[in-house]
C-alpha cells in the first residue's frame, strides 16, 4: 500500500525529482519514524559520512537560519491561482531551516549539495536522523509536495507544465513552517529574528 505521506507520482516524476532511484517508503518511514543515520544512508543509498560539527558549519547554520525567516510567506492571503508562488516559499523556507539544523548538526555542506540538493524531504529524513526528531505526518507530506522545491517556480512551470495544487491551505503550510522553525531553533539554539514567527 502507498505510504500516504508520499502521493503516487510516476517513473518520470520520480527521474525528474532527483538523479537517483529511491523508495517512496523508505523515505517516509524515515521521516516518521526514529531512523538512525547509517540506516538512512542504506535505505536511501547515500555514501556514509561523518559528522564533523565546525565553526565554519555552524556560521553557514546560523545564515542559512536567517534566510529561512527571509523566505517564511508572509502573505495573510493566497489565491488558488497564485498557490505555486506559496508552494514555492514555503519549499526556501523548509530547505533553509532544515539545512541549518544538518549543518549545525556537523554534516558538510558539500556533502548536502551532491547527496540532498533541492530534496526537501530528504533533508527532512536527514534532519530528524541527525536529531530533529520532528516526525510530523502533515510536515512529511508537505516535504514531498515541496520535493524538489524548484519545481514551483515560474521558470519551471513554463518548461514543464504547472504541479498539480496537492490541496494544502494555507494557513495549515504557514502553521506547519513555523512548528518547524520553532523545532529548528530548539535544536540548534539559533535566535528567533522575526518576532511575528513565534
Amino acid at each position: 500500500m502507498e505510504n500516504d505521506a508520499f502521493p503516487h507520482r510516476s517513473g518520470s516524476f520520480l527521474k525528474w525529482v532527483t538523479h537517483k532511484p529511491y523508495d517512496r517508503r523508505q523515505l517516509a518511514t524515515a521521516i516518521t519514524k526514529n531512523v538512525s543515520l547509517a540506516d538512512l544512508f542504506e535505505r536511501l543509498g547515500d555514501p556514509p559520512m561523518n559528522l564533523r560539527p565546525t565553526a565554519d558549519g555552524d556560521d553557514l547554520a546560523k545564515h542559512r537560519y536567517k534566510t529561512a525567516e527571509m523566505f517564511y510567506p508572509v502573505r495573510d492571503f493566497w489565491p488558488r491561482d497564485r498557490i505555486s508562488h506559496l508552494y514555492y516559499s514555503a519549499g526556501m523556507t523548509a530547505q533553509f531551516a532544515l539545512s541549518a539544523h544538518i549543518l549545525k548538526a556537523g554534516v558538510p555542506d558539500s556533502w548536502c549539495a551532491a547527496r540532498i540538493g533541492y530534496l526537501v524531504a530528504h533533508s527532512l529524513a536527514y534532519a530528524n536522523a541527525t536529531g530533529l526528531n520532528h516526525h510530523c505526518r502533515r510536515m512529511a507530506r508537505l516535504a514531498a509536495v515541496l520535493t524538489p522545491y524548484w519545481r514551483w517556480n515560474a521558470h519551471s512551470k513554463f518548461q514543464y507544465g504547472h504541479p498539480d495544487d496537492p490541496g494544502f491551505e494555507p494557513d495549515e503550510i504557514c502553521s506547519l513552517l513555523r512548528g518547524l522553525l520553532a523545532k529548528v531553533r530548539m535544536t540548534t539554539g539559533f535566535a528567533l529574528i522575526d518576532n511575528d514567527l513565534a
